[in-house]
């Protein structure tokens, strides 16, 4: 149990640090991390849409649903540009223009706790390169 406690602690700790940029290493914070459900999880989609519960991915559509993991985020973030002056572009034509290659759903916890499942919309990623400007995200 106290293991298991100071893991959780070593855990959030290294999140804190990633997020607040304390590691002066690095001027930004890890793409990867600020989706990761054991991350930021998409915070700046909680004010408007709530908090994600979990993403699902379909390549090709019509394919088999995977749903993401940190394994994934980490390919996410390498394979679409999280520039925030190519973000906005590069997810619209990957995720939700006609002809899109990948098809996502986001699962949205309700307050009474049921999931509620939406495909992205531009604001999505208008936000995200808005919090990527503002966070200095790292590209990759």
């Amino acid at each position: 149990m106290v293991l298991l406690v100071l893991f959780i602690l070593l855990l959030f700790i290294t999140l804190y640090a990633a997020l607040n940029r304390l590691d002066g290493s690095r001027d930004c914070i890890e793409c990867a991390i600020t989706h990761s459900q054991h991350g930021g999880n998409y915070e700046w989609l909680r004010d408007e849409f709530g908090v994600v519960d979990h993403v699902t991915f379909e390549e090709p559509i019509g394919g088999l649903a995977r749903e993401y993991n940190d394994k994934w985020w980490s390919v996410h973030c390498k394979a679409i540009s999280h520039d925030p002056d190519k973000l906005y572009k590069d997810h619209m034509d990957a995720f939700v223009r006609p002809g899109r290659p990948i098809r996502l759903l986001f699962y949205f916890r309700n307050a009474d706790g049921t999931l509620r499942a939406m495909e992205p919309t531009s604001r999505f990623y208008e936000l995200e390169a808005e919090y990527f400007r503002k966070r200095k995200v790292c590209a990759v």
